[in-house]
């Protein structure tokens, strides 16, 4: 939905609570670890841990994650890092800001659903809702998943799409009604 705006095509805002891109950040290996740590949780967080671990392993050139691997992430983590559950932000301010959810551009940026925070299934659910008011809780499911590029709802995508259904409900978000997830 394109305006014409003095002759020129004026494209909208980007809704703040919808979806955006989901950008990788250039890691350089040669940087000392809380730096390299830095960059990219200023860039791809929030991020939960095992995602972390796993991008700064092949900064590192390092196949195989370990309990040493996790170690050295740990250590590495700038002061002020705020870890809720298994999520990493930067810090308070960038978890207080954080809106939308993040979708992804290409194949190096999709997630599996168990790297996908609990909070981005929750916008992406919400998000849903305000354009369909209400869904059958399994098209809900699935449609969250096709939002973050995961095609079918295996065992494991059903149960973090499950937990975001119930956050959501249990944090006043939307109402379950038997099958049927709607706006309050």
């Amino acid at each position: 939905s394109q305006m014409m705006l003095g002759g020129s095509v004026f494209d909208p805002p980007p809704d703040p609570d919808g979806p955006r891109t989901h950008a990788l950040c250039d890691l350089d290996p040669r940087g000392r670890d809380d730096a390299v740590a830095r960059d990219l949780l200023e860039v791809e967080a929030p991020i939960v841990f095992e995602r972390l671990v796993r991008r700064l392993a092949d900064a590192w050139g390092i196949a195989r994650v370990s309990e040493r691997v996790r170690a050295r992430v740990r250590a590495a983590l700038p002061a002020g890092v705020e870890r809720v559950d298994e999520v990493v932000w930067l810090d308070g301010p960038q978890r207080e800001a954080f809106r939308g959810f993040r979708v992804p551009e290409d194949e190096a940026s999709e997630r599996s659903a168990d790297e996908l925070p609990l909070l981005e299934v929750r916008h992406a659910m919400s998000w849903l809702l305000r354009q369909h008011y209400a869904l059958a809780a399994e098209d809900l499911m699935r449609e969250c998943a096709r939002a973050f590029g995961i095609a079918r709802l295996g065992s494991n995508v059903r149960e973090v799409m499950q937990r975001g259904v119930d956050l959501l409900v249990e944090g006043g978000g939307a109402e379950r009604v038997g099958d049927t997830v709607s706006l309050p």
